[in-house]
């Protein structure tokens, strides 16, 4: 009877001892599987910010190719239209040279005239 028992006894720790180490392997199963999934949540997250930053590096550089090209397209028109205008300024001297120049001939061919029906 008593033998009985110890062999009870011995096979309920037995069987203790099996169950003890079953779940200390569980638990350390979903410990290590818990730490994976925080690296690799963590690599993700730093691959995303990563990503994002070249992301907006690159938005920048296009932003700011943009922008010098379009300082360099308004600085031709503009100088575009100095030449414009200063073309005009040139064709308005000739201008205003011709006429002073034919109210010149006129006056004195005037003169001239004048002279002539005196004499």
């Amino acid at each position: 009877d008593k033998k009985k028992k110890d062999a009870d006894k011995k096979k309920k720790d037995t069987d203790k001892k099996k169950q003890d180490a079953d779940k200390k392997k569980k638990q350390d199963a979903d410990k290590k599987k818990k730490d994976d999934d925080k690296k690799k949540k963590d690599a993700d997250k730093k691959k995303k910010d990563t990503d994002k930053k070249k992301q907006d590096a690159d938005k920048k550089k296009k932003q700011d190719a943009d922008k010098i090209k379009r300082s360099k397209t308004l600085i031709r028109r503009r100088s575009k239209m100095q030449i414009k205008r200063k073309r005009m300024m040139i064709r308005r001297r000739k201008m205003q040279i011709r006429r002073k120049k034919t109210q010149i001939k006129r006056s004195k061919t005037l003169i001239r005239r004048r002279s002539k029906m005196q004499i």
